[in-house]
């Protein structure tokens, strides 16, 4: 029960069941249009509040956003964001400057089409299965720049989760190592060197 409806007159017996019944049926319409404007109030209220959520959880996103995209464009390494499959979807300033390739020149392509490594290479093997089976990944690797020219680099990859565990995307940073490289090569050669000529003076 909603409400009681109530019916009165000045008139002794002046009732009887057919007034009882268009009684009824009068107030079985008003309980409905009642009700159907208790329900339209109580949708308005909560279409108010699913919309507050929204736009909270919209401006929530968009700091997200800002904040990750500060971090991307202010790390000195080149760094990339792929989607769930490694397709770029976008690249800092850094990689930018080291690769010579525009943002709109890289979308869309897979993170493994920069290396320099041929197809059947095992890097680009286990970076391909590491996105398959989404499990973070590092490695030394050739990357080529858009001239073609090469240069040496230690690529990681680490993928971002949600809430549920799924991968909505991956972080990929790429070190510059040439420098490294070459000590590592002149050290190599300077041993070598040395060897040999200890073996002469022998």
């Amino acid at each position: 029960p909603m409400g009681l409806l109530t019916l009165c007159s000045a008139s002794p017996g002046f009732h009887n069941p057919s007034h009882a019944e268009r009684l009824q049926a009068f107030a079985d319409h008003a309980a409905i249009a009642i009700r159907s404007g208790q329900l339209y109030q109580e949708l308005e209220s909560y279409s108010y509040i699913l919309e507050q959520e929204v736009e909270d959880r919209t401006a929530e996103l968009r700091v997200q956003k800002e904040q990750a995209e500060a971090v991307l464009q202010s790390a000195s390494d080149a760094m990339i964001l792929t989607d769930p499959q490694g397709l770029i979807l976008t690249a800092n300033r850094a990689f930018i400057s080291h690769t010579g390739y525009g943002a709109d020149e890289i979308a869309g392509q897979h993170i493994g089409l920069l290396t320099a490594e041929s197809a059947d290479s095992p890097t680009l093997k286990s970076l391909i299965d590491a996105v398959r089976t989404q499990q973070p990944w590092r490695s030394e690797t050739r990357i080529r720049r858009k001239d073609g020219t090469e240069y040496d680099a230690d690529l990681g990859m680490a993928p971002l989760k949600e809430e549920s565990g799924d991968v909505r995307g991956w972080v990929n940073s790429i070190r510059d190592i040439s420098a490294f490289k070459e000590v590592e090569r002149m050290k190599d050669e300077f041993r070598s060197t040395a060897a040999h000529e200890l073996r002469r003076t022998r």
